[in-house]
């Protein structure tokens, strides 16, 4: 008997995410977005970022003194990228593995050799990932469910282990098309990924990531594409609220990562507490984009502090979760 104060399921440790809005809509503070010890899945179409977020929060954590780990199931990851997006090659361990049976068996010995390190496990891709058991079948012919099956026996098998360390498991995902397709689909259906229910079953917090639209800017006088604008959206969140929905924009200028400054303005945007327009009223100021970016990154006149604290504050009053903190106080 121990009491719930010492349970193993409890959070030792958070994992910001480096994009202030998506820690927002996963914890309601900027800083805690992704929970060690538990599974996270991280799906969407293609070309939405999926890779770009996940290797950031490696980038994060290892700038926070801990570990990362890539495994690289379709072989495309490449060194100039991952020192190109900033990552430390000394605090970062690559596996190259084909199938899951033996990428379960990475995960549990990563999970016992970092001891209780943070440290965060990329999975890219669950999609990409057959089972040794579809060795030797033609394709379309053997029995069904193969993968899902071994995707389910291999969280069963890591997810204790999991639980009792300093570990995120960041599990990179495919939307299933055929779902997303089908007539009058169910929100469920929609958001249905490749691999079975494991994944969704045994995942703390689903994030989709969407494609939004390109980003344009005027240089010269002419408008050129320079990034593309996406959306997060918490599908699952077992430790906070689910439904969160937070804008990423994406500039092929800033090394491959999202931007915070821009990704802050748009969610408040789309919160409706900053105005649209090329002029921003902000703290008794008109603003430009530019302007605003400057002000965010040189922290002018503590612009970032006051930026995190009004996404944290909309986002607790729009859940009613401040609210409902209230009434329990009352009630106590």
């Amino acid at each position: 008997m121990k009491s719930l104060s010492s349970a193993s399921s409890n959070i030792r440790y958070w994992f910001t995410t480096g994009c202030p809005p998506l820690d927002v809509i996963l914890t309601g503070k900027v800083g805690t977005g992704l929970p060690a010890g538990r599974v996270c899945e991280l799906f969407g179409k293609e070309n939405v970022g999926k890779t770009t977020l996940g290797v950031e929060i490696i980038r994060h954590v290892q700038k926070a003194g801990g570990l990362g780990c890539i495994i690289d199931t379709e072989a495309t990851f490449t060194a100039v990228r991952g020192l190109g997006l900033g990552l430390n090659e000394d605090a970062l361990v690559y596996i190259e593995e084909q199938y899951v049976e033996p990428i379960i068996d990475a995960i549990s010995e990563t999970i016992d050799a970092v001891g209780m390190v943070p440290t965060v496990i990329f999975w890219d891709t669950i999609a990409g990932t057959p089972s040794v058991q579809e060795i030797g079948h033609k394709i379309g012919e053997g029995p069904l469910g193969i993968h899902a099956r071994a995707l389910s026996q291999g969280f069963r098998r890591i997810a204790r282990p999991l639980a009792n360390s300093n570990v995120l498991l960041l599990a990179c995902n495919q939307l299933k098309v055929g779902a997303m397709a089908k007539p009058f689909a169910t929100e469920r259906e929609t958001d249905a990924t490749l691999g079975g229910s494991a994944i969704k079953f045994h995942a703390e917090i689903r994030l989709k990531l969407d494609y939004g639209r390109k980003v344009f800017k005027e240089i010269g006088k002419r408008k050129q594409e320079v990034g593309f604008e996406g959306r997060a959206t918490a599908v699952k969140n077992k430790g906070f609220v689910q439904g969160g929905k937070a804008r990423l924009i994406f500039l092929y200028s800033d090394g491959g990562r999202f931007n915070s400054a821009l990704s802050c303005l748009r969610t408040l945007q789309d919160w409706n507490v900053v105005g649209k327009g090329k002029s921003i009223q902000f703290n008794g100021e008109k603003l430009s984009e530019d302007k605003w970016s400057t002000n965010y990154i040189v922290n002018r006149g503590g612009m970032r502090t006051v930026v995190h604290k009004l996404l944290e504050d909309t986002f607790v009053e729009r859940f009613g979760i401040a609210k409902q903190n209230e009434e329990d106080e009352e009630e106590e």
